[in-house]
């Protein structure tokens, strides 16, 4: 048997071999440079959806002789063929490869013209492709499900890649009414004196096949022009007739957005801003950005939508990933740009941290579940599956986001620029961008890339503890431990920064870095006043695996510190209150003592922290659930009863504490009344109990009948010194309260007034040392 097995394997690694072989001599790419396109699309049949064109390519071989010229065209059919003027009648066409033999290879330095005449209806998916809608017609560059992505050869022959870049000259002939509208310039227009109009667009630009671009219906133009770095560039915006009173205050900060990404990203260096309404979109095509027709509101409304694909005329278009696994350097710095845009336009920091907050609690929530792309992956091996998911759009944001605080604002925008300037019409990879901004900054970038980039997961900070040290003239020696976790797979990144705040109780603030390696660091600042509290990146600038809010709060009532899953009931305040939640994406550090039975989180904390004067009173409500990818590897099942436990720092071990719990055992909200500065972490006890909790007394002495019940209830303690009856809203509103004499004793409440729903009865009983009993009843 181990012998045929040994011969089995060694004829699968033949066979893979030999496929591997064939797929490197067939794939144009390897073996083919495209220096130019032009694409003649002689007739657009609406009726049929089908198109009859030519297009001549001029090629030159990368290396190595050629012996046979391959292109790719899919779903249409050549007819004829041609090389250099000389008819071919011995081509053939399989699937999407078009093949051309030659009687003699190509040889380097060798140049040769294709032509070939082809028609059909068009391939596409249900997004990218060419695409007829009614009496429009256009192309999207790339497919989302198709793989390889690129779909120039959806309509015309090509080396159809990411990084092989061509000129191109359009021609679309047309019946009198519709207008074509390609990327570039519009060279003319042709009467050919029959009825029909030939539409010649040129890119002189060099750019991949999916960029390329073609729209034909009845468009109108609305023009502007742009003064940019490098002099006057022309806007046209072509959309539906209906659609052309909405253009000015669709567009109305487009040329404002061009002056700031030219101010963050270098000169515009196309010869041409354009924007194409069409059936479904959008999509980057060069100097011809194609939108969905109902984007052009007449308002902002989509403004950062258009932002975001014109940020692409820098990154994706002018600089271009090396392949569909490093998407995030074409859509991540989109995304990023289709938020700082606002900031750099309408000033509101406010605005932008509540939306970059957003998009990073989304990624570290749900960006590696079956909700986003179903695992954690490096930013630059994304699988193709997922090449146009959350991991390259909305991570990759928040890498670039964390980039800028990396380098702080100016350096980054100055190497951003720099960086477009040396990968112009070119592709580039992470590694590229790594190896350049280290040369550019003269820092080592290594550590960051490799904590952020080429690694998966996110690197998690967290401050362990400070001492002050009062020093010579009135000044303050503080030191501060930290600390590195990994939201995700396991990984220990060196060269971190860390941003931290320190604060007395006076609300006086000093911001500084700390710089360590691996999983743990220490650093020394001198202050000039004593910190009565040390905060991690207050300002929420580092996208590490947290997400923090900081509110300044004066008067009593309820506080959503958004994207925390906490809310702090303030009861009692004086003096205004600084308060800090931190939501930590990373396991809390294990119990010191292991307690059997006891099981912590392995996904997530929190820490709350700020100057809390006297007199200050408020409980904290901490959202639990096995739904939305929360807490469904803690809680698995109903016998797993949900408890929080508390630590002042990492010095102590965690503690249970006094709480009470409203709702289900699989989602609802953890109060802890006498709220302290600290972490809190949500851990299990394995419990045969049911609806019945008890914590941490072990005798039921608490129950509610009947149960559901459209009348009164009885309620029935079993406190030897009595206690004190609270009854709760399932979204944790107290909605009464009343005081149980000692002794076993039978209630009657009525629950007047009170809507249909679940409810919460917590009895707080007087002999145990930390009373707090619950359990769930309904109103049907």
């Amino acid at each position: 048997m181990q012998s045929k097995i040994i011969i089995l394997l060694l004829t699968v690694i033949a066979l893979i071999s030999t496929g591997l072989s064939q797929a490197q001599q067939t794939s144009p790419a390897d073996s083919l440079d495209a220096v130019h396109y032009e694409i003649h699309i002689n007739n657009i049949d609406f009726q049929a959806n089908s198109i009859s064109a030519s297009t001549t390519v001029l090629l030159t071989p990368l290396s190595g002789q050629v012996p046979v010229i391959n292109l790719e065209l899919i779903d249409l059919t050549a007819t004829a063929v041609w090389l250099d003027g000389a008819p071919v009648a011995d081509f053939t066409q399989s699937d999407s490869l078009l093949s051309i033999p030659q009687a003699s290879p190509l040889q380097p330095g060798d140049t040769v013209s294709v032509k070939v005449d082809y028609n059909g209806i068009p391939f596409h998916e249900s997004w990218g492709g060419f695409h007829f809608s009614g009496e429009y017609a256009f192309n999207l560059g790339v497919g989302i499900s198709m793989i390889p992505h690129n779909l120039g050869k959806s309509w015309y022959p090509c080396v159809d890649n990411f990084t092989d870049r061509a000129t191109y000259d359009v021609f679309c002939t047309l019946p009198e009414g519709k207008i074509a509208v390609g990327g570039g310039l519009l060279v003319e227009e042709i009467d050919n004196g029959n009825g029909t109009i030939t539409y010649h667009w040129n890119l002189a630009q060099t750019v991949p096949t999916y960029l390329s671009s073609l729209a034909v219906g009845n468009y109108k133009a609305v023009s502007d022009t742009f003064y940019g770095i490098n002099g006057q560039v022309p806007i046209d915006i072509y959309v539906r007739p209906q659609d052309t009173n909405k253009v000015a205050g669709t567009y109305i900060n487009l040329k404002e957005i061009l002056a700031i990404f030219e101010d963050c990203m270098g000169p515009y260096s196309w010869d041409r801003v354009g924007y194409t309404g069409t059936a479904l979109g959008a999509m980057e095509h060069v100097a011809n950005i194609f939108v969905p027709h109902s984007t052009i509101t007449g308002n902002t409304s989509y403004e950062s939508l258009m932002a975001h694909e014109l940020t692409h005329m820098w990154m994706g278009d002018k600089v271009t990933c090396s392949s569909a696994q490093e998407m995030w350097i074409n859509e991540g710095w989109a995304t990023f740009f289709g938020m700082y845009y606002a900031l750099a336009l309408y000033g509101d920091e406010g605005a932008f941290k509540q939306e970059m907050r957003a998009k990073h609690s989304s990624v570290l929530q749900y960006c590696h579940t079956s909700s986003g792309d179903g695992s954690y992956f490096p930013l630059n091996r994304i699988p193709q599956e997922y090449t146009y998911g959350m991991s390259a759009y909305d991570r990759g944001s928040t890498v670039v986001q964390a980039l800028r605080f990396y380098l702080g604002d100016s350096l980054f925008f100055q190497t951003l620029k720099a960086f477009i300037d040396e990968f112009a019409f070119q592709p580039a990879s992470s590694y590229d961008m790594q190896d350049f901004m280290t040369g550019y900054t003269g820092i080592d970038m290594s550590g960051f890339f490799n904590n952020f980039v080429l690694n998966s997961g996110t690197p998690h900070y967290s401050i362990d503890s400070f001492n002050v040290v009062s020093g010579s003239k009135s000044d303050y020696d503080v030191t501060v431990y930290v600390k590195q976790k990994r939201h995700g797979p396991a990984f220990t990144g060196d060269d971190n920064i860390m941003e931290v705040m320190f604060m007395d109780d006076n609300r006086n603030r000093y911001t500084d870095t700390i710089h360590f390696d691996g999983q743990s660091g220490v650093s020394m600042i001198t202050l000039p006043f004593p910190p009565a509290i040390v905060l991690a990146d207050p300002e929420e600038k580092m996208c590490d695996a947290t997400t923090d809010n900081c509110k300044t709060i004066t008067t009593t009532g309820s506080y959503l510190f958004e994207k925390t899953y906490f809310t702090m009931e303030v009861e009692n305040i004086g003096d205004s209150v600084f308060a800090q939640a931190i939501h930590n994406w990373a396991p809390p550090d294990s119990l010191k003592e292991p307690v059997a039975g006891l099981r912590l989180s392995d996904y997530r904390y929190w820490r709350i922290d700020g100057i809390f004067p006297e007199g200050f009173q408020a409980s904290g409500k901490f959202f639990f659930s096995t739904n939305s990818f929360l807490d469904n590897t803690l809680i698995t099942s109903s016998s797993d009863t949900v408890i929080i436990l508390y630590r002042r720092g990492a010095m102590e071990d965690w503690q249970e504490i006094e709480f009470e719990k409203v709702g289900p055992w699989n989602i609802g909200n953890i109060y802890v009344h006498n709220l302290q500065p600290g972490e809190y972490t949500l851990a299990v006890k394995q419990s045969a109990l049911s609806s019945s909790e008890i914590y941490p007394g072990e005798k039921n002495i608490l129950d509610i009948y009947p149960n559901p019940s459209t009348g009164d209830f009885t309620i029935v303690s079993g406190s030897e010194t009595g206690g004190e009856i609270r009854i709760y809203s399932d979204t944790g509103i107290l909605v009464n309260d009343f005081t149980v004499p000692g002794g076993r004793e039978q209630i009657t409440w009525s629950p007047e007034g009170l809507a249909t729903g679940s409810y919460m009865v917590a009895f707080f009983c007087n002999d145990l040392p930390e009373p707090t009993i619950r359990k769930v009843f309904y109103l049907p």
